[in-house]
């Protein structure tokens, strides 16, 4: 029985029974997901579309690019080591995925390649490698690394990949870590289609990412197959024993399983070997095999993938992400300024050019279509920096009722890609009308709000709402918008259900294009009111469009006119202003000629190469062509002292033949002289040959037997005839017997007779010892003592069980004591100190003669001190007690041991009580004018008066006003009063002020509340509406003040008057004070304090 793991985790385990659990979590992740009713209702979708184009696919052979963009997310490690793995280890991840998807090892070849990103998502080149260190932002990443378990953790996944994370729409994103769930378990998981967002992607640890014996990978997983079974996942394969639990065949194989037909039911494997099922492919990438066993995907897998891609991950097919960024590189972004569905027969289309390129743009031609009709031309010139973009105009566009398509397309110089520089929108104007909506706010706006809504459909064509009291009050709002034709509703609310009847009220009105009012309300309208119609509008015309081009006339200065000239940059008689080529453009030849046919000049001579004349062009040479202009190499020279014509020219004589061996090299003329070598090397010999090369010329040979033991040997034979006869062995060449000689005839004996012809058996040979004839066999230790006559013993002389017949030394000798004999009696008498702890101890000695000595407390040897308690060196019964301080004043420099009884002088003060410094000043801490460096008070201490003044002569300051009390002016100090006097310093009690609602000359503060109303607000009160006695903020004063501030209720009634200082804010300045305790609307009026200065501001305040 195989277990199911509903979560794929790739995990690090030496147990490889165990691997088969771990090495993956996509399956409990992927669990976890389904439990959302809304995402498992797309993923069966997705797996119906999946089956449905697998039943009807062809098979494509496009090969597909995708971009990867890969997260190192490490925990501080430096580059190239641990989890912040190297460039170089990225690459070999990509080059491995690559060629697992390419099938270089076996199975299908998927026609997907994977490449790390150039380009990143605001268009800047990229390296696809991002590096973040987690544990700066998440300390205890460096602990557990990313935490799957538990979304509450620091850790969590969602935490980690939302610090770095590109769209998934435009890339595969791989996040890399050091840790997953505190360890290496699992070693990576990813989520199946039609995941989206930031859980999208694959997560893998470093240790099984990359190959490379430089790279510290795990055994069984170094061959980066996890990353190539993840992006299997990631491309919508199951794990081939998905949801199987035994070896036969599956009634639907496109359903169940794995849901793959052409990969046999499996449970599983485990290392390189089937769990049960003997049809298992160990050798399919989404196994759980170890790295080393995998090798392919199959042709179903292939099939599965690339419909996974179109279904659910198409965008990745139109990334710039694999863009490289160009130089010049201009692209359109958008069309704006044109809605799906409208009543506009005018159309202002705005187009978003971007510069995409690291080089800033100066120019372009933007060119349009509407309906495939007239191309048109607009110029744009500026400066667009790397990266930036900008919206251009376009004409007004004569649109007539009905269905639309506008094709926008640009063309800049040196625009080093293509595809980003076109652009299409489809639009359709109805019929319809434009209705207008007017509305005019009462003083108290906050709570309204209105929608016009389409009956038949939802939409909701206008509307608004959240008008503030402080920003609103009292405005009058007017929108207009095309209604196509159909039935509508205007609703109209109010909060707090009194509409806009706050006093002057409001209104509003909604018209069509005709004035027709469709709608209107005004004052107090309850809590809403709605209004229900229809619009059945004509097609609006056109604008006027005389010359047919689909421009509004009235914009067509806007078009570029048609330049005709050269518009080819790189033409040498290329025309900037031109806009329309007209194939006059001339290009440099390979001679500098604008307009030339020269195609090259490869020599650089100047001379076109299909004009070039080879031929010789050394005039020196006998060969040489004036009319040459490519040296064709074929120059011939005359021979030295000849010319051309093979004439010479000076005379040198001598043999001319080079097999001479008299050949005279520098001759010209022969003269007769020439010799050559005969056989036998000589020059000018006359031995025609010598074929057995033995020195003596063949003609002068004499032929015989050249061996002197032959009987028939000749001595004056020169040439060896092979006719050597010779005697039989015993006999002479005369045929007669020699004399016998008797003796050993084995050359090995050491009885051999080098003399004897005749053996007589007396060969002897030498034995172990050498010995001729001898009997031993062997001795082993080379001491001629034959091994087996060996007598073991001991066999040094000088030891007391020395044996003098032993032979072979046994190890087992015996030595006396030094001095003394075998037998124990000395034979040396050494006296000394025998005791090894003494300092004298003599280790000669063998008597001891009462010398020994021992250390003493202060280690010297036969010394008398009995302790050093302080180790000072001084023995305790020598110590002498005194102060050893050199500084003290009773210092004994006879003392060896400190008593503790050293006495100093006062600072400032030698021993005898002196001065060592005298520094005059104030010596008393209490004065204002103390001087803590001084040591002798020179009468200069000061004190702080009544005011605080250091040395000044106030004596009381009783209200603590800063003015002493001698120097105090009586008056009115309130600047209300009348008779407020400026330079009075205490208060009289004797000020006077104007009667209520009139300043102290007796006129009205204001004419009317009305005109206050009809004033637009120049204050702003905060928070607007107040609630009864709130503190309320007056926003927008000019200076600190002070300020008069006046509240007045709407019927002209002063409620209160302060004169109050502002405080900063943000660029101005405010006053604080409390709201009135009554509901109402007030006013709120803030002037200078003598009501001259500033002109007064008013401002409304709403109390609730």
């Amino acid at each position: 029985m195989r277990f199911y793991f509903p979560f794929l985790f790739i995990a690090l385990l030496a147990n490889t029974s165990a691997a088969q659990g771990d090495r993956c979590q996509s399956d409990e992740l992927q669990a976890a997901l389904m439990e959302d009713s809304t995402y498992a209702r797309s993923y069966f979708a997705f797996e119906a579309a999946l089956a449905e184009m697998s039943s009807s696919a062809m098979r494509s052979s496009s090969t597909h690019v995708l971009p990867v963009v890969v997260h190192i997310m490490h925990a501080g490690a430096s580059l190239g080591t641990g989890s912040n793995v190297s460039d170089a280890q990225v690459n070999s991840a990509i080059d491995a995925l690559n060629a697992d998807f390419r099938g270089e090892f076996g199975g299908a070849d998927i026609d997907i390649e994977f490449a790390l990103a150039v380009r990143d998502p605001d268009g800047n080149p990229t390296t696809g490698i991002l590096r973040s260190d987690v544990s700066e932002v998440i300390p205890s990443f460096s602990n557990t690394g990313m935490v799957t378990t538990s979304n509450l953790d620091p850790s969590a996944e969602m935490n980690v990949k939302n610090l770095s994370h590109w769209p998934g729409t435009e890339y595969i994103n791989v996040w890399v870590l050091h840790k997953l769930n505190g360890g290496t378990s699992p070693l990576g998981f990813a989520y199946l289609p039609p995941t989206s967002g930031t859980h999208d992607g694959i997560v893998l640890h470093h240790k099984v990412f990359g190959v490379g014996e430089e790279y510290d990978l795990l055994n069984n997983f170094d061959l980066n197959r996890t990353l190539s079974h993840e992006m299997g996942h990631y491309l919508s394969l199951l794990h081939t024993f998905s949801n199987t639990n035994g070896c036969s065949d599956e009634n639907n194989c496109s359903s169940q399983g794995d849901r793959v037909c052409d990969t046999p039911p499996t449970t599983g494997s485990i290392g390189c070997s089937p769990i049960s099922c003997p049809a298992t492919m160990v050798e399919n990438f989404m196994d759980y095999s170890n790295d080393d066993c995998m090798d392919s995907f199959t042709e179903g897998q292939r099939t599965r993938m690339r419909d996974a891609l179109v279904l659910h991950r198409n965008s990745l097919l139109n990334s710039d992400g694999t863009v490289p960024v160009m130089a010049t590189d201009m692209g359109l972004s958008s069309i704006q300024g044109i809605a799906s569905t409208g009543c506009a027969s005018s159309i202002a289309p705005e187009v978003l050019i971007q510069n995409l390129g690291s080089n800033a743009l100066n120019s372009a031609t933007l060119h349009f279509s509407l309906d495939g009709g007239t191309v048109n031309d607009q110029a744009w010139n500026g400066n667009l920096a790397s990266g930036a973009s900008e919206y251009v105009s376009l004409p007004t566009l004569a649109a007539s009722s009905g269905s639309h398509d506008l094709n926008v397309w640009l063309s800049a110089p040196d625009d080093g890609y293509a595809l980003n520089d076109t652009l299409s929108v489809s639009f359709e104007v109805l019929s319809g009308s434009f209705v207008n909506m007017e509305i005019q706010l009462d003083v108290l706006p906050f709570g309204f709000g209105w929608s016009l809504e389409n009956s038949d459909d939802g939409t909701v064509v206008m509307s608004g709402t959240n008008y503030d009291n402080g920003t609103f009050a009292g405005d009058f709002i007017e929108e207009s918008q095309c209604a196509t034709n159909g039935c509508y509703e205007l609703t109209v609310t109010d909060l707090f259900g009194n509409g806009l009847h706050y006093p002057p009220g409001g209104w509003y009105a909604l018209t069509d294009d005709e004035g027709t009012v469709l709608g209107s309300g005004s004052g107090n309208f309850g809590s809403s009111q709605s209004h229900a119609f229809c619009i059945d509008g004509e097609g609006v015309p056109p604008c006027e469009d005389l010359n047919a081009n689909d421009i509004c006339d009235s914009d067509e200065d806007l078009i570029v006119p048609d330049v005709p000239g050269c518009t080819d940059a790189s033409s040498c008689n290329y025309n900037a202003a031109a806009n329309l080529d007209d194939g006059s453009c001339l290009f440099t030849d390979a001679l500098g000629d604008c307009g030339g046919d020269c195609p090259g000049d490869v020599d650089g001579d100047n001379v076109c190469d299909n004009a070039e004349i080879p031929g010789c062009i050394d005039p020196e040479a006998c060969n040489y062509n004036g009319a040459a202009t490519d040296d064709a190499g074929n120059c011939t020279y005359p021979p030295v002292n000849f010319d051309c014509e093979g004439n010479v020219t000076v005379a040198v004589f001598g043999c001319l033949d080079v097999t001479s061996c008299t050949y005279d090299a520098t001759a010209n003329t022969d003269d007769g002289s020439c010799e050559y070598l005969d056989a036998l090397g000589d020059c000018g010999g006359a031995c025609p040959s010598d074929n057995d090369g033995d020195g003596v010329c063949d003609n002068a040979e004499i032929p015989g037997c050249t061996d002197a033991s032959a009987c028939n040997y000749d001595d004056g034979a020169t040439e060896e005839n092979g006719n050597c006869t010779y005697a039989s062995a015993g006999f002479d060449c005369d045929g007669n017997v020699t004399v016998a000689v008797y003796g050993c005839t084995d050359a090995a004996s050491c009885t051999f007779d080098a003399g004897a012809n005749t053996d007589d058996g007396s060969c002897e040979y030498p034995d172990a010892l050498g010995e001729c004839g001898g009997e031993c066999p062997g001795d082993a230790d080379g001491d001629g003592v034959c091994d087996n006559a060996e007598i073991p013993g001991c066999t040094d002389a000088s030891a007391c069980n020395y044996d003098d017949g032993a032979t072979e030394e046994n190890g087992n000798c015996n030595y006396p004591p030094a001095n003394f004999d075998c037998e124990g009696n000395l034979i040396v008498v050494v006296y000394g100190c025998t005791d090894a702890a003494s300092c004298t101890f003599d280790a000669g000695a063998n008597t001891d003669d009462g010398s020994c000595e021992y250390l003493d407390a202060l280690g010297e040897c036969g010394g008398e001190c009995p302790g050093d308690a302080d180790g000072d060196g001084v023995c305790d019964n020598a110590e002498i007690p005194g102060c050893t301080d050199g500084n003290a004043c009773n210092y004994d420099e006879d003392a060896t041991d400190e008593s503790g009884n050293c006495e100093y002088a006062t600072e400032g003060y030698d021993c005898d009580g002196n001065l060592l410094n005298v520094v005059e000043g104030c010596t008393d801490e209490a004065s204002c004018t103390y001087d803590v460096t001084a040591n002798t008070d020179d009468g200069s201490c000061e004190y702080l008066d009544a005011l605080g003044e250091c040395g000044g002569d106030c004596e009381a300051d009783t209200d603590g006003d800063g003015i002493c009390d001698t120097a105090e002016i009586l008056g009115c100090t309130d600047p209300l009063g009348c008779n407020y006097d400026s330079e009075a310093t205490e208060e009289n009690g004797g000020c006077e002020y104007a009667e209520e609602g009139f300043d102290c000359d007796g006129n009205p503060l204001t004419n009317s509340i009305a005109e206050w109303a009809e004033q637009a607000p120049a204050l702003t009160p905060f928070p607007n509406p107040s609630s009864k006695g709130q503190s309320t903020q007056v926003l927008g004063l000019s200076s600190q003040g002070p300020w008069t501030v006046s509240i007045w209720s709407s019927d002209g009634k002063l409620m209160g008057q302060q004169l109050l200082l502002a405080e900063p804010h943000l660029r101005g300045w405010r006053i604080e004070l409390s709201a009135p305790r009554q509901t109402g609307l007030y006013f709120m009026r803030v002037t200078s304090a003598d009501h001259t200065s500033v002109t007064p501001r008013t401002g409304r305040l709403i109390v609730r």
